[in-house]
């Protein structure tokens, strides 16, 4: 079985033209259907990169309000010593054979 897309120049048949920009603007995948069977899907080639916007100083202030927010409300040392038993808990019983 071939393994690599065989590429099919789209340029001349509008209605192919149409439905690959209509899945590429909305990234989302549309099925081809024949007598109610779907006989093949048409899926966008690359997701749409979210852009970032920068923090603003009210994203930098509500970050910096949460630290130090355990102080205070937890044993710290009691949790590092949970936190390493739990670690050898085994995960599942064994199976008996």
């Amino acid at each position: 079985m071939n393994k690599e897309a065989t590429h099919i120049d789209i340029t001349s048949s509008l209605e192919l033209a149409r439905l690959a920009e209509e899945v590429h603007a909305s990234m989302q995948p549309r099925s081809l259907q024949r007598d109610g069977e779907t006989i093949a899907v048409v899926m966008p080639v690359a997701s749409k990169k979210r852009t970032k916007r920068p923090p603003t100083p009210e994203d930098r202030a509500a970050a910096l309000s949460v630290f130090g927010a355990w102080d205070g409300n937890v044993d710290v040392d009691r949790l590092k010593a949970d936190l390493e038993a739990s670690r050898h808990i085994p995960p599942r019983p064994a199976p008996e054979l």
